[in-house]
């Protein structure tokens, strides 16, 4: 066997080994592109986006519900104290028959405070808006922290999947 033969070989098989590579190459570029698109489909990457990026609205919108729970209670808040303070003044001016306080120390004051409380209208009408202003307080509170909380996991999950994205390093 003569040079030319064998290196005319060894170009041969040469340029078949590239071929052979090259189909390969494009075999797993194919794969890998497909590969990412049904990751990207699993994992739900827009509606997950759209969902995230939907909660800080949603928080804020939440944030002035809860100032405006909050400024309603507090007026709510201030009519029962009105009511009650109005009780206790009657109550502390209270005089037996021999002209002395009728409540003279500060346990039958509270005590009786407590009877009127439950039997006066005035108080009683104070306390209805008081205790609805206060549930709707409370509820607004909650549905702010719900969203801040499904922020919280919306961020977490979000960075594991982009480390568990970039550990796979499905860049192509």
């Amino acid at each position: 066997m003569d040079l030319k033969h064998i290196r005319s070989n060894v170009m041969y098989a040469a340029q078949e080994a590239a071929h052979k590579m090259e189909a390969v190459s494009d075999m797993v570029y194919d794969a890998i592109t497909q590969a990412q698109k049904e990751l990207t489909q699993r994992l739900d990457t827009e509606g997950f986006t759209k969902n995230i990026m939907a909660l800080p609205e949603k928080i804020r919108i939440q944030q002035e519900k809860v100032k405006e729970a909050s400024d309603a209670f507090d007026i709510v808040k201030s009519d029962l104290a009105n009511a009650e303070a109005m009780l206790v003044a009657i109550i502390a001016a209270e005089v037996n028959e021999a002209g002395k306080s009728k409540f003279s120390n500060d346990n039958t004051r509270r005590a009786e405070l407590e009877i009127r409380k439950k039997n006066d209208f005035d108080y009683q009408q104070a306390w209805e808006p008081y205790k609805a202003a206060l549930d709707d307080l409370d509820n607004a509170r909650f549905k702010l922290e719900q969203y801040q909380n499904e922020f919280k996991a919306y961020q977490v999950v979000g960075n594991m999947l982009a480390a568990r994205l970039s550990l796979m390093k499905l860049e192509v």
